[in-house]
């Protein structure tokens, strides 16, 4: 085993005596979770360069990871919420703790908890402030820029393309024919990828004020417009009870869109249906949205909703980005809600999400 220099292990004593002092003056005990907890250990016996109390919050927040590693949720979140109270007792940032928390509740299909966390996560990030407000503006500006001017080289490659293989076939020459249609279907997705990059800088971006809409008329509007392009026997029930909602009418309007459409798009069945159904809780409503369809396996529900791990969908022919629920968690994130799936392969899919009252 290493042994650590002189100067870490007096560095590490002092930690230790800090730890001891914060709690004889708190007259609280010392979590003998925190004592056994390795990770916890580690910190204790490290060097680095941080304020006393920071070094106590975290060596409750990495217990508590050390904890659910074992399987000991509720010993987990109870280290999770000392380090908390310490860290508002103090005025230190908590936005990090509150997220964990939300996703340790999510975890365990305690939702009520879940989204209440999940509110004081975002509370909590409306307190940050950040360094530069004009850094933040300048970084808004530049992405609008990109999300406007990409597309334009891929309408320029778009259209010489066009050109190209009209020319070819005018003048009889059909055997580059393979290779062109690779370079269309590689400017097609590229076209995919532009505009759900530019709309979803256009979330991040647009300050456009919230208005009471019915989702009912969402849905009506909706219904017509699928039908009309997949020409299928598309069945879809909302509820009669579906309520007003105070949103962002175009966003919400584009999310629940993608979500009907995802249950129309990956579904073999001869009558694909889609129930939409919402339960009114204390201060949200939960809006579901439930198909019969191909469903996914339950282990990748998370993945469908992460920039690094999100697939590209292909199935029976039908092909997107895959970045379709990014932008759904993304607008729901921006109304302050939550988006979560079940679903289980071969068995459908229900997609549910939350609005504010």
């Amino acid at each position: 085993m290493q042994r650590l220099s002189p100067n870490t292990e007096s560095s590490a004593q002092d930690k230790s005596k800090v730890v001891d002092q914060y709690y004889l003056e708190k007259e609280l005990p010392i979590s003998e979770s925190i004592q056994a907890s390795s990770h916890s250990s580690r910190v204790l016996h490290s060097g680095t360069n941080i304020q006393d109390i920071e070094f106590i919050v975290e060596s409750h927040a990495l217990s508590g990871q050390t904890l659910l590693e074992l399987g000991q949720t509720q010993d987990a979140l109870l280290q999770f919420f000392t380090a908390l109270s310490i860290a508002e007792t103090h005025g230190l940032p908590k936005s990090d703790l509150l997220h964990t928390i939300y996703k340790v509740y999510k975890s365990t299909n305690d939702f009520e908890n879940a989204l209440k966390y999940h509110e004081l996560y975002h509370q909590a990030l409306q307190n940050l402030k950040l360094p530069s407000d004009d850094l933040s503006k300048d970084i808004k500006s530049f992405l609008r820029h990109i999300a406007h001017d990409i597309k334009e080289p891929v309408r320029i490659i778009n259209s010489y393309q066009t050109l190209l293989s009209r020319n070819l076939h005018m003048d009889g020459i059909d055997k580059y024919d393979e290779y062109l249609g690779y370079i269309k279907k590689a400017i097609e997705r590229v076209a995919k990828l532009s505009n759900t990059f530019s709309y979803y800088v256009k979330i991040e971006t647009d300050e456009k004020r919230h208005h009471p809409i019915k989702l009912n008329e969402i849905i009506w509007v909706i219904e017509n417009n699928l039908k009309k392009e997949y020409h299928k026997n598309i069945k879809i029930l909302g509820d009669e009870l579906l309520p007003t909602v105070n949103v962002n009418v175009e966003q919400i309007t584009c999310l629940v869109q993608h979500l009907i459409d995802n249950a129309i798009r990956y579904n073999d069945s001869k009558k694909p249906t889609v129930v939409i159904k919402s339960k009114d809780m204390d201060d949200y409503y939960r809006i579901s949205v439930e198909d019969n369809g191909i469903g996914i396996s339950s282990k990748r529900t998370s993945e469908l909703f992460s920039i690094a791990q999100g697939p590209k969908r292909q199935q029976n022919g039908q092909q997107s980005c895959g970045m379709g629920l990014i932008v759904c968690k993304k607008i729901i994130e921006k109304h302050k809600g939550d988006i979560w799936i079940k679903s289980t392969s071969n068995e459908g899919t229900t997609v549910y999400f939350t609005l504010l009252k």
